[in-house]
């Protein structure tokens, strides 16, 4: 080019983005010039977010011609991209719902925090002690892991491991080969819940403590935020934004309220404020949305658009499924949860060992802990709106009425009749950071408090009411099994100390035995010890147990198991203590079966033909099922711009 191009000589309607091309291309100057065809496309992009009205162009003079025709190609190369740019069809993204996993009668429990990958291709779970993944490519749903007690699991963001949050530690699976290396056994307590992992390669996770972070490749978690137990609990399910320093969680008051909360290391900003039903679970989402969760029995999924920069909900909440719990969410929106009946709701009842069902009393909300009184003519049990909001209630078997014993509107559970059904022993959940667990003692003719409380959740007397032993601490990171003389509450005398956690501590009528859960072997094995010494330890069960208890002359311990069998092994005391083979008392169903049986306390009636259920009323053609919903928002879009 030996002069500048006049472009007066274009053709008036041509696009202001065009024009801006062509001169640039036009250029006399190389360096001006656009350097490939990736620039020009740039450019063109740019100029479809821009408005202009283009300028009226001068016609061009007859000594142009020839140039402007030179540059027909270049116009025509460009007009067709433009074009075609222009009409193409944007692509449908279409929301498609389906079931992916339906609970069986044969199931042993119902499914747990469900978590789809970030690319949207798999879905893992958890059930019992069982981590399963089911790739949305297969018909097949596979193991990945087993491990004892796991409580949560979150992706890494390659959608290749997952990292397992249980009581043998945090570990993390290769989802491809199933191997799986241990990260930390630091972070080892009852009240682990996760989690993110981050770009950055850390794993997010919450205790009784605060939020952690811990290394991907193993190590010291780090504290990110200290729970304030002064005023909470503790902190919930907190997730990563990815991309983002920002994380999500549910605040756990100690007025039993729950806030939705986001941090990004600096800032901590309310998202939602305590409300009813409560908040349980949250997951963000790359539509610019918090998807949760509210209630523990009639769940919803609900969600709220969210700006990261500022941390606040930018608009009003809005229903997304009825009869849903623990959403979690891919970076291809696509959108996992727990549907179907909870449970919430159940009767008393007297389960026999033929399994002859006898039904006590009218259906009761978020019913358990049922403990029958030494002449067997009462029940003691918990009942309330939720599990967090709830009493301790007596129902009269004879007269068919129910009396209110407590009025707390808190986690507790009725624990012990003394040896003349005066007084009733209640444990509280009560977590105020130092004394998680206390009792409470209360005369059962409703008249008040019969003795002082104890600072330590009592949970198994024996017969005289003279020493019982104490549930350990759930923020505890070395485990011990502690007892106290009810003559001294204020002296606790340890039985056990161990690196495994054990927990469920019985005791026998006479108060010479101690049976206990353990982890030591990496499952919940059933273990005997003397009391109050400690000496000596015999294995009960060698398959995982789920909650024991002693018959009232104590000549059995009695167990369930998670192959739903109650099992009992004889206890015979002569020269010394021998300890029989276990032997299956009765199989019963699980739920979603009708009728299902619950045994929250093993504690069979005196003559051990029988024993205190809760029969829990779902509804059968709900069954508790994993769904998946892809491109979940696409439903509220038009809705909900």
């Amino acid at each position: 080019l030996h002069r500048d191009v006049d472009l007066g000589a274009l053709p008036p309607a041509t696009p202001p983005g065009v024009a801006r091309v062509l001169a640039q291309c036009l250029q006399r100057d190389k360096s001006l010039r656009f350097r490939d065809i990736g620039d020009v496309r740039l450019e063109l992009l740019g100029a479809q977010h821009h408005s202009e009205t283009p300028a009226p162009i001068a016609r061009a003079s007859q000594s142009l011609v020839l140039p402007i025709g030179a540059l027909a190609i270049v116009l025509g190369a460009i007009g067709g991209w433009f074009g075609a740019r222009s009409t193409a069809p944007e692509t449908e993204r279409r929301v498609r719902k389906f079931d992916l996993a339906e609970q069986s009668p044969t199931q042993s429990s119902a499914f747990y925090v469900p978590a789809v990958s970030p690319d949207g291709t798999r879905v893992a779970y958890i059930v019992d002690d069982d981590v399963f993944v089911r790739d949305l490519g297969s018909f097949e749903t596979r193991t990945l892991a087993q491990t004892s007690d796991p409580s949560g699991i979150v992706w890494s963001p390659d959608s290749r491991h997952l990292a397992i949050f249980g009581g043998s530690g945090i570990l993390k699976a290769n989802v491809n080969d199933g191997s799986m290396v241990e990260l930390s056994r630091d972070a080892i307590t009852w009240g682990v819940t996760g989690g993110g992992w981050s770009a950055n390669d850390r794993i997010i996770f919450a205790d009784d403590d605060g939020i952690f972070e811990l290394p991907a490749k193993g190590g010291t978690p780090k504290m990110l935020l200290a729970s304030d137990h002064d005023k909470e609990v503790d902190f919930h399910y907190p997730v990563g934004v990815p991309g983002s320093p920002v994380v999500l969680f549910i605040q756990h008051n100690r007025d039993s309220s729950y806030v939705l909360q986001a941090f990004d290391g600096d800032r901590r900003v309310n998202v939602i404020d305590p409300g009813e039903p409560p908040i349980t679970q949250c997951a963000y989402s790359p539509t610019g949305h918090i998807v949760f969760s509210r209630g523990f029995g009639e769940s919803t999924v609900w969600a709220v658009p969210f700006d990261l920069g500022s941390m606040r909900a930018t608009g009003e909440p809005f229903l997304v499924l009825n009869d849903a719990t623990m959403p979690s969410v891919s970076q291809d929106g696509t959108l996992v949860v727990v549907r179907g009946d909870q449970g919430a709701t159940g009767e008393m009842a007297i389960y026999g060992v033929d399994g002859s069902v006898t039904r006590l009393g009218e259906p009761r909300e978020y019913l358990w802990a049922l403990v029958q009184s030494n002449d067997e003519k009462k029940i003691a049990y918990n009942s309330g709106k939720s599990p967090n909001k709830s009493d301790v209630w007596i129902y009269d078997r004879e007269r068919g009425t129910n009396t209110r014993l407590t009025f707390d509107q808190e986690m507790c559970a009725p624990v012990a009749w003394s040896p003349d059904d005066s007084e009733l022993a209640v444990m509280h959940f009560t977590p105020t950071g130092k004394n998680v667990f206390t009792t409470s003692f209360h005369n059962t003719d409703g008249s008040g408090p019969s003795r002082e409380p104890v600072m330590a959740g009592l949970i198994s007397f024996d017969a005289r009411w003279e020493n019982a032993a104490v549930q350990p601490e759930p923020a505890q990171r070395e485990s011990a099994i502690r007892a106290v003389r009810l003559s001294d509450p204020e002296t606790l005398t340890t039985v056990i100390h161990s690196e495994h956690l054990e927990f469920g501590p019985q005791l026998s009528p006479d108060g010479t035995l101690l049976a206990y859960i353990s982890t030591e072997s990496g499952e919940r094995n059933l273990y005997c010890t003397s009391f109050p010494s400690g000496h000596g330890k015999w294995l009960i069960s060698d398959t995982p147990v789920e909650s024991s208890g002693w018959s009232a002359d104590g000549s059995s311990i009695y167990f369930t198991t998670k192959e739903n069998r109650m099992m009992r092994v004889g206890v015979e005391r002569q020269s010394s203590v021998q300890f029989g083979l276990p032997e299956v008392v009765f199989e019963y169903p699980r739920s979603p079966t009708k009728d299902a049986p619950e045994f929250q306390w093993v504690r069979p009636i005196k003559d051990g033909s029988a024993f205190l259920a809760v029969l829990r009323n779902q509804d059968e053609s709900q069954p508790n099922r994993i769904s998946v919903i892809e491109n979940w928002f696409e439903e509220f879009r038009t809705s909900k711009r």
